[in-house]
């Protein structure tokens, strides 16, 4: 199908207005049609001091993209320890909004010249856009050092040096990946650290434990012994006294020592080839159990970035019963001297033994990051599933720990589906640092180009009363109409991969002329319920947009719960859930509309029918989940609810009389569908405040002058087959064709 577009009696000029993802600067166009002034709380440098600079963004490098990150990192948005680039990739652009934010300025993520000149000035503007600056903690000086108290949730340069000094000692893993977080492994590090010195363990370092960590021996040889277990034996993290013969110093006898009274008796000792072992077993704890697992990492037998204790517990005994085996013995659970022996040998007894090695560390935008798999741990782990669940893959409430379980397997697989990439369940360094970019690397369209549109005033709506403007482009996917009350602006995405995805953004605009309304099929006499074709519907009222709505006829049809319904300021039925949220679909939330254009999202049963009426609730669309709410998820949703892959409506408001349309495809094979939190991600990226899930499914249309222009696909199940989009009882329209489509002339 080719170009259509109809305008008459208006010259076509240049494009006066951008169309899509810029409400913020029409809304201040609309206050203020010939100038627009930045926010009074924090001003870019003027154009003379942005002399030299030229703008920088996304996928530019060169020597000036590195002095502005080196300068980002002085004002504390890259860690100190970064190894910085000079590419100005996602990492950068993220790091500028930051930047932006912190300024009070719009978050475009583009260095402009006059950005450089602040970033370059004292302070870099920062002190200016900071009424209340955050106030200096208290600082305690031990032997000429100020430190502060240290606990969770926490950041700076002094908790990753503290971390450091404790990797030194040894509480963290040599090849760990350490960050300036006090986050909730290195608290329970501390805790750690402090059971060992037999102090109080509430996993907060006060500027006398830090002194004493930064100490010659970190405090660690005066620690005070652990007493000797009483029956029944329970076995502890803490370490004992070394008491034992180290592996490789020869021993001076070979006997049991006598205990004194109370005391608990040595351990028998042997002496192999000028070594001393004694029989170890569970309960026990000392340096020799701890130098025999760390041998049997060496091995193997643990992961190599397992956390090793001084404790033979069931989980070594069971790792030595698994060495056993491999060499032939019988699996008692129990490391004998001769067992020792073997261990340390230059083997391990083990034919093909090679120690594991070291995983590679790859270095992108300056930040280390390892290859992530099952079964392994550590403060990067707990770091990558932290950014999963701000993307939507682990609910809010979702406890996050350091382990790389088959939870966090099946979630990497997911998102590797979501990127359309091999979903192998693997996090290599690519895939972490496609994460961590803006949006997770998830679909961020980009807006396609804009026709030639005609002059417009500053709100986007046509100058002269009476008149249209229509442009069609179905091949590129572009839909647009403008008249002197109404401004839709359709663009189809599309997505490749192994889930594929098809979607719909529709913005609409318009003056209080004009409102969402809806409209019902013909009733037929004989009928039980009469239903139509949406774009039947559409065309017969002759409305420029039309979409499906909540389905409040079928569920009344069929007797189920109706919700809160309110038709032009009446109620029209009043049968909520007893719940304020329920977990099934329909949920019955509410996206209510008042007299003023605006919109607002509600839980099923969090207020009265009544009190809406009184609210000045107008008009109600009852279906659900809610999306956002004051620009923020809805419960449902933050938890991860409602994630199956289906066709899609949702409707939100940006502002008054400014509304966002999603609609997805799916159900075929272009476009598997999507879950929700995917488009309320995408939602609130496109600045919508109050959003409700539509009904969805086969029931999903969006038609632009009596054309449906979505497809879905086939659902068949329990006995119900649909193919296409189904007949409704009623639609959601707004706006009224001034020619009728079928006038329209070709381009």
């Amino acid at each position: 199908m080719g170009t259509r577009f109809v305008l008459r009696a208006i010259p076509v000029f240049c494009l006066s207005l951008l169309l899509a993802g810029l409400p913020a600067l029409q809304n201040t166009l609309a206050s203020a049609p010939e100038t627009v002034t930045m926010p009074t709380y924090a001003q870019e440098s003027s154009a003379s001091d942005a002399q030299g600079y030229r703008t920088l963004q996304q996928n530019m490098s060169g020597e000036d993209v590195l002095r502005l990150k080196t300068r980002l990192q002085e004002l504390g948005y890259f860690i100190a320890t970064a190894t910085l680039t000079d590419s100005y990739n996602s990492t950068m652009a993220y790091k500028v909004k930051k930047y932006q934010n912190d300024l009070g300025l719009k978050a475009t993520g583009i260095a402009t010249p006059e950005l450089q000149a602040l970033a370059f000035s004292e302070n870099g503007g920062l002190s200016q856009s900071d009424p209340t600056p955050t106030p200096t903690p208290e600082m305690t000086v031990i032997d000429g050092t100020a430190y502060r108290t240290l606990q969770r949730n926490m950041s700076g340069e002094d908790v990753l040096r503290l971390k450091q000094r404790m990797q030194t000692l040894g509480f963290f893993n040599a090849d760990a990946v350490l960050s300036d977080g006090y986050n909730s492994t290195m608290e329970y590090k501390v805790k750690q650290y402090q059971n060992v010195l037999g102090v109080k363990a509430t996993g907060i370092a006060t500027p006398q434990l830090q002194a004493l960590i930064f100490t010659e021996d970190g405090g660690l040889s005066t620690a005070a012994p652990t007493p000797a277990p009483t029956t029944p034996p329970v076995t502890t993290e803490v370490a004992t006294p070394a008491a034992t013969p180290t592996p490789g110093t020869p021993a001076t006898q070979q006997a049991e020592a006598s205990a004194a009274p109370g005391e608990t008796p040595t351990a028998a000792v042997e002496v192999i080839d000028g070594t001393a072992y004694r029989t170890l077993q569970k309960p026990m704890t000392g340096e020799d159990v701890l130098r025999l697992k760390q041998r049997m990492q060496e091995l193997g037998f643990f992961a190599h970035d397992a956390t090793l204790t001084d404790s033979y517990n069931s989980t070594m005994e069971y790792k030595v019963k698994q060495y056993q085996n491999v060499l032939g013995e019988k699996a008692t659970g129990i490391a004998t001297p001769q067992l020792q022996a073997i261990a340390f040998s230059q083997t391990g007894g083990l034919p093909a033994a090679t120690p594991t090695p070291t995983p590679a560390v790859v270095y992108i935008d300056g930040v280390a990051y390892r290859t992530l798999k099952r079964n392994m741990s550590g403060e990067d782990v707990q770091r990558f599933k932290l950014r999963l669940q701000a993307l939507g893959y682990f609910s809010k409430n979702t406890e996050i720990t350091d382990q790389y379980n088959k939870t966090l397997e099946y979630k990497v697989k997911q998102y590797q589906d979501d990127l359309g990439v091999k979903a192998t369940g693997i996090a290599t360094p690519e895939l972490q640092a496609t994460a961590f970019s803006d949006y997770g690397g998830l679909p961020t369209p980009v807006p396609i180009a804009l026709p030639s549109l005609p002059a417009v005033n500053a709100q986007g709506f046509l100058l002269v009363e009476g008149e249209e403007y229509v442009y069609e482009n179905p091949e590129l996917g572009q839909w647009i109409y403008l008249s002197s009350s109404l401004r839709i602006e359709i663009t189809r995405y599309t997505r490749e991969g192994k889930n594929p995805l098809i979607w719909y953004e529709t913005d609409i605009r318009f003056t209080d002329d004009e409102a969402f309304t809806r409209f019902d099929a013909v009733e037929k006499p004989k009928a039980s319920i009469s239903t139509e074709y949406p774009q039947v519907i559409a065309d017969r009222e002759n409305l420029v947009l039309a979409f499906n709505d909540d389905f409040y006829g079928i569920r009344r049809f069929r007797g189920y719960k109706q919700g809160v319904i309110i038709r032009d300021g009446a109620l029209i039925a009043n049968e909520p859930y007893k719940q304020t949220m329920v977990v099934y679909m329909p949920p019955l939330d509410i996206l209510a509309f008042f007299a003023d254009g605006s919109a607002k999202a509600f839980y099923g049963n969090e207020y009265s029918a009544e009190t809406l009426l009184d609210m000045g609730v107008r008009d109600t669309l009852c279906f659900g989940p809610v999306l956002l709410r004051a620009g923020e998820e809805g419960q449902q949703v933050a938890d991860g609810k409602f994630s199956n892959l289906e066709p899609r409506c949702a409707l939100g408001m940006i502002a008054p009389r400014h509304y966002l349309l999603m609609t997805v495809e799916g159900r075929h094979a272009g476009s598997k569908g999507t879950g929700l939190t995917w488009i309320a991600l995408r939602m609130q990226e496109l600045g919508v405040q109050e959003a409700v899930n539509l009904d969805g499914g086969n029931t999903t249309a969006l038609v632009f002058r009596g054309q449906l222009i979505n497809k879905v696909g086939t659902f068949d199940k329990k006995g119900i087959v649909l193919r296409g989009v189904r007949s409704v009882s009623s639609i959601m329209g707004i706006g009224r064709n001034l020619t009728a489509p079928a006038q329209a002339t070709a381009d």
